[in-house]
């Protein structure tokens, strides 16, 4: 599904080239899970960017059913986010004002040709496979922490995306509800067979996943 050559990645700093990534290479299965896993300033939040277009890369390809996403147009990238993406962070970055139910429709308010009947249906669903269908008229703040992760995984596949980037999705979370929430990311990869890559720095989680790499100083190991 995806396929990752020899790909670089630095930023410009005190003018000098700072290198993050250093020839990383990989492939990705449709309907795989993999976990990304290393110390902090490894890299693996800007592999994780450039992998959604979030970002460019310095060289290298990204390749995504056979087309090079890395050196596409911002419009074309907008285009790839918005329909073959989704992302959840470790801080859901939930709309406070908003209820459960019309944060996770957001991005179909923010894609055009979608119809609202259809997003709405999809995110009443979602709420309730991750077990919030009796919360969906509530708001962030009337919400435990994980409750508003499942809200953001939620909204992470409203528009029914071919690739989900999770970053520390349980970084902000206790250690029950860490496991409840990677189970129900697990629970909708084998459901879907969307393709996950999750960066955490829990190794204990990441073994859950059908593949762990580890990232040290820009590159993959094993």
């Amino acid at each position: 599904m995806i396929e990752v050559i020899n790909l670089y990645k630095s930023f410009p700093l005190a003018g000098k080239e700072i290198p993050v990534l250093k020839g990383i290479s990989l492939i990705l299965k449709k309907g795989e899970m993999i976990a990304i896993v290393g110390a902090s300033g490894a890299g693996k939040s800007t592999f994780l960017h450039i992998l959604g277009a979030l970002d460019s890369p310095t060289s290298g390809k990204v390749i995504f059913e056979g087309s090079n996403i890395g050196n596409q147009n911002d419009e074309k990238r907008a285009q790839f986010r918005n329909r073959q993406v989704g992302f959840v962070f470790q801080f859901h970055h939930l709309l406070p004002e908003f209820t459960a139910l019309e944060n996770v429709m957001m991005p179909g308010f923010i894609q055009t040709g979608r119809r609202q009947t259809t997003v709405e249906s999809n995110a009443r669903d979602l709420l309730n496979r991750v077990g919030l269908s009796d919360r969906i008229s509530h708001r962030p703040g009337e919400l435990s922490g994980g409750e508003q992760q499942r809200v953001a995984v939620a909204r992470a596949l409203v528009l029914r995306p071919q690739l989900i980037l999770a970053d520390e999705p349980t970084g902000n979370l206790d250690t029950h509800t860490s496991h409840e929430v990677f189970a129900l990311l697990k629970e909708l990869n084998k459901q879907n067979g969307i393709t996950f890559v999750i960066v955490t720095h829990n190794e204990k989680l990441a073994q859950a996943a059908d593949r762990v790499v580890t990232m040290s100083d820009g590159k993959l190991g094993g």
